[in-house]
């Protein structure tokens, strides 16, 4: 933002109306990274009294708040926390729940698959990690509104999508049996069989 306001002359009016708007937006990224750093210490301030497992967790959450979604995510955890910051954020700006997360199971598949290949990381983590990201859409979602994802389907070349992350994300309806999030299936011939197994149970639950 600041190399683009670089280029503006701001004796321009049109210049000048740009100028406003990149400030507003650097003063939207400071709030958001200071709403994270309050998060950071209520968790350090709640691990002082906290059990030795819970003030663990504790630490460790405080430790993510204060680097997403600042800088860029190093984990799977980190970048689903700064998801939900970020989509958290757009959704009180508007006073509106309607800012949808996209596909998840799309742009968070790098972060998973390199915690898994390092060994950080456990499929059984990572699926709670993503049922209690759906279970706090339900808890800050007002009801007859809608929020959720989009999983599978196609990219660009017409290829399937669908990977491991999508099954665990539709497993996440079995656990988190609640009203958010709503969940779309961009279905396809190509996805794998268990896929299709998931999905067809689900509708017909």
């Amino acid at each position: 933002i600041n190399d683009f306001r670089k280029e503006l002359t701001l004796t321009n009016a049109a210049d000048y109306e740009k100028d406003i708007f990149y400030r507003a937006c650097l003063m939207s990224l400071d709030a958001l990274v200071n709403s994270a750093h309050h998060y950071a210490e209520l968790a350090e301030q709640q691990s002082l009294t906290a059990s030795s497992n819970r003030r663990d967790e504790l630490l460790t959450i405080a430790e993510i708040c204060r680097h997403v979604p600042e800088h860029p995510a190093r984990s799977f955890y980190e970048a689903i926390q700064c998801v939900h910051f970020v989509n958290f954020a757009l959704c009180s700006a508007h006073q509106m729940h309607l800012m949808q997360y996209g596909h998840p199971d799309r742009y968070l598949l790098p972060f998973y698959e390199q915690d898994i290949s390092e060994g950080v990381l456990s499929r059984t983590e990572a699926q709670e990690l993503i049922d209690c990201l759906a279970i706090i859409l339900t808890e800050y979602t007002p009801q007859h509104l809608a929020i959720g994802w989009m999983l599978g389907g196609r990219d660009e070349e017409g290829r399937d999508v669908c990977n491991e992350l999508t099954e665990m994300f539709l497993i996440s309806l079995y656990h988190v049996p609640l009203a958010y999030p709503c969940t779309g299936l961009a279905w396809t011939n190509d996805m794998p069989e268990n896929g299709k197994e998931l999905a067809a149970d689900l509708l017909s639950s």
